[in-house]
């Protein structure tokens, strides 16, 4: 998530926008994240949650999936990964 300064000083939006991302952060919208799957950054959310999600025993870079123009084509061309999960 991003403010960006050209479309909020457009649209008169950069305070909402700016209030939207510092909840993001919030206890509230990260355990509501992790409702739905998503790890928290919270550290305190994700002690709660650790039950639900499998510990991490590696962390990978994009270099570990052959770099980006591996990746690129692996997962997100037309008819890639990424279109294949989403029924395309």
């Amino acid at each position: 998530m991003a403010v960006v300064d050209k479309n909020v000083d457009k649209r008169g939006t950069r305070e909402i926008s700016e209030a939207f991302i510092k909840f993001l952060f919030t206890l509230e919208a990260q355990r509501e994240f992790a409702k739905v799957g998503f790890r928290s950054l919270n550290l305190t959310v994700a002690k709660e949650v650790q039950s639900k999600f499998p510990k991490i025993s590696q962390l990978y870079t994009v270099g570990s999936w052959g770099g980006w123009d591996s990746v690129q084509k692996k997962f997100f061309d037309n008819g890639a990964f990424f279109d294949k999960i989403q029924g395309r």
